[in-house]
């Protein structure tokens, strides 16, 4: 399976497509004694709605004549009551029978489906939007929802009730049975057409809908942007836009069924004038009783609700198998990184780490180019560079959150492709950027890597890296009583803190897991100099026998590392420490330059660099040895 291309949507796909309904059947099948327990119920609701019109003939042959019996009119009557009691009880056992089977096996889906979203690979989620992956984890799954609830078991007692009475009235009277199907061929236009539209419709509407979805995610996440650039109206005018397509789109589907349900009652109302023309001549010929007559009016009533039941259940089931393929689309996606057949456990590793002629494209677009080199355990390196020079990717694939196209990435000698991820990323500690904090409490955060880890050693990583002061500063205690402090809750992605303050937390989270390879991935590029400055301290204390590889734009972070690595276009053009590379690399002293000169010179520095690089000088202007 390609696992870079665009999210699409799937191709239109039978609802009775037979492997997909298979599948879907095997959800249900561990809970298969509550559903068979609510089909049997089902029939006894089925017989309890089947009752009535053989006792309402026996009331109007027996009863209602000159030698009526009062005493059968009221068993009748007492009769009639208690099977609809009866009924109703059934009804109620059946479907609450039929929820617990049903929620269950959509508690299943949704685990299954989150789990394997955990599993795929980064290259998986880099094209498609999580506002329509999002869709398909909540509305898609809610219309298979609404299938197992209330969809599957009703319809296969609607079935047995149309067999159930297409055979008693074939046994009370042929002649009058077969009347009543004249109007089956226009009932089957109708259905056919029907099927057709609503397909059609239902495919547009969940596209729109995850199109909403993925737009409301976006939006939300952009917040702070669109208030920034105030773009509220342009995004309240798109969302309205979007919204209104969608309107039109449900709008088209409620045309169909209004016109569908009007168009099987009016067949309906056809064939009960049939039987009734026909059957009233029999009465008149003395052929047929009133009884009989009030029987197959009853019954025939009964036989075109099943009929709009199940047509309704079509668009029920329509729904439900589009949805189905679009969450067996993800849960059938093979993740791109995984571990091998082979794969080992990576035991407790010094640190070392090395590059050997990579080679790493996104979508064929070259992101690093012949790369090699090696970091010694212990070692802290910095990689600097121009944005897009792909630093990122180095860590990503050190990580093996990505595989390279050619070469290899090994930890203390064994290829990261060789071993299990787990045993690799166990023994990584990582800060990004963007530090996501999670919804909970302080401890939970810094203990996510390590959620057993004892108090104190929370504590202690909090205050090796600056952030116990203005954690034990906080007095906002939680809504149980809970302590300030450690136990004080971030909300979500930590909105209840500073973007410098949720970089610390991230940094401790890091350190508790005592990784032996540290990545910092533009790890100070949201803190300010003071913050800054704690990390800096922190880090000295802290990566001493550590492996460390860190990215920096503001490369006064990286001036006391042990080596700095400078990369342009995907390639290392250099490599030293700070003092060797501002006399040796005029790339690396351009962008250090920039971070210290009035903000007008900054741009004439810049300027002049992108000239030079576009003249081609770019590999040329670090003297030294570059791999």
């Amino acid at each position: 399976m390609d696992h870079h291309h665009a999210d699409v949507e799937p191709s239109d796909v039978s609802v009775f497509d037979l492997p997909l309904l298979l599948r879907l059947a095997a959800l249900a099948v561990p809970y298969k004694w509550p559903l068979l327990g609510a089909l049997g119920i089902m029939l006894i609701v089925t017989a309890a709605q089947l009752t009535p019109p053989w006792l309402t003939k026996v009331a109007i042959d027996k009863c209602l004549t000159p030698r009526a019996n009062p005493e059968l009119l009221t068993r009748l009557v007492l009769a009639y009551i208690g099977v609809r009691f009866l009924g109703f009880a059934a009804s109620f056992v059946a479907r609450w029978l039929l929820n617990i089977a049903g929620q269950r096996a959509i508690l299943d889906l949704r685990v299954a489906f989150f789990s394997h979203l955990q599993r795929l690979s980064l290259s998986f989620y880099d094209r498609r939007p999580s506002g329509r992956i999002i869709s398909r984890g909540t509305n898609d799954v809610e219309a298979l929802n609404e299938l197992f609830t209330s969809g599957l078991v009703p319809a296969i007692a609607d079935l047995i009730r149309l067999v159930a009475i297409f055979v008693l009235l074939l046994r009370t009277h042929v002649s009058l049975t077969l009347a009543v199907f004249v109007v089956a061929p226009l009932l089957g236009l109708v259905i056919t057409v029907f099927r057709k539209a609503v397909r059609h419709a239902f495919r547009v509407c969940r596209r729109k809908i995850a199109v909403i979805t993925a737009d409301l995610q976006e939006s939300i996440a952009g917040l702070r942007a669109i208030r920034a650039f105030s773009q509220e109206g342009r995004r309240i005018e798109h969302f309205d836009e979007l919204n209104r397509d969608n309107y039109r789109a449900r709008m088209d589907a409620v045309r169909i069924f209004a016109r569908f349900f009007p168009s099987v009652d009016i067949i309906s109302a056809i064939g009960l004038c049939t039987v009734l023309w026909y059957g009233g001549h029999l009465v008149l010929d003395q052929r047929l009783t009133v009884g009989l007559l009030a029987l197959f009016m009853l019954y025939l009533n009964q036989f075109f609700m099943p009929i709009r039941n199940l047509t309704h259940l079509y668009s029920t089931l329509q729904s439900a198998m589009a949805g189905a393929e679009r969450i067996f689309e993800i849960i059938d996606t093979t993740p791109a990184i995984r571990d091998a057949d082979d794969a080992r456990v990576l035991p407790t590793v010094a640190g070392e780490v090395s590059f050997e002629g990579v080679h790493f494209a996104y979508d064929g677009e070259p992101v690093l180019r012949d790369v090699s080199f090696r970091v010694a355990p212990g070692e802290t390196v910095a990689l600097v560079g121009p944005t897009g020079a792909g630093k990122t990717t180095i860590v990503n694939l050190l990580a093996h959150m990505y595989e390279p196209q050619q070469g290899s990435v090994k930890v203390d000698g064994r290829d990261v492709r060789e071993v299990t991820l787990d045993s690799l990323r166990g023994q990584m500690g990582i800060v990004l950027q963007d530090p996501l904090l999670f919804s909970g409490s302080i401890r939970d955060n810094i203990a996510y890597g390590r959620p057993d880890a004892p108090d104190e050693h929370v504590r202690e990583v909090a205050a090796a890296v600056g952030a116990a002061d203005f954690i034990e500063a906080r007095t906002d205690a939680g809504p149980q009583g809970l302590d300030a402090g450690y136990d004080a809750d971030v909300h979500e992605r930590g909105s209840t803190l500073s973007v410098g303050q949720r970089q610390l937390i991230s940094f401790a989270r890091a350190l508790l897991k005592a990784p032996r390879i540290l990545i910092l991935d533009e790890a100070t590029s949201s803190v300010d100099m003071q913050t800054e400055r704690l990390i800096q301290d922190a880090m000295r204390r802290l990566l001493g026998g550590r492996t460390a590889l860190v990215i920096a734009h503001r490369l006064s972070t990286v001036i006391n590392a042990d080596r700095i690595i400078v990369l342009d276009e995907g390639r290392i053009v250099a490599q030293g420490t700070h003092s060797e590379l501002l006399e040796s690399c005029e790339l690396y002293r351009e962008l250090y330059e920039m971070q210290f000169v009035e903000p007008e010179d900054a741009v004439a520095l810049a300027e002049l660099s992108k000239r030079r690089r576009a003249g081609g000088l770019a590999a040329g202007r670090c003297e030294g040895t570059a791999q």
